[in-house]
């Protein structure tokens, strides 16, 4: 993991892995003390996602890949 940033709401950690070039969606599990992965956006073979943020009202992620120089969407 590279970077890791939490949701605007707290219930959620997104992490870029620019290994697997994904996004992770972790949840944060607050009775139990832990995050639970539940989803994983792609970004294009090749591209290591290393830094992003998120759109003010969640609905994007923008994100700087590593070995491209592009930003996804």
């Amino acid at each position: 993991m590279h970077s890791i940033i939490p949701s605007h709401n707290g219930k959620y950690l997104y992490a870029s892995d620019l290994g697997i070039d994904k996004i992770l969606t972790y949840q944060i599990c607050r009775k139990e003390d832990t995050v639970k992965k539940v989803t994983e956006i792609s970004t294009p073979p090749g591209s290591s996602p290393r830094h992003f943020d998120l759109h003010p009202y969640g609905k994007y992620i923008y994100s700087v890949e590593e070995l491209t120089s592009a930003i996804s969407v």
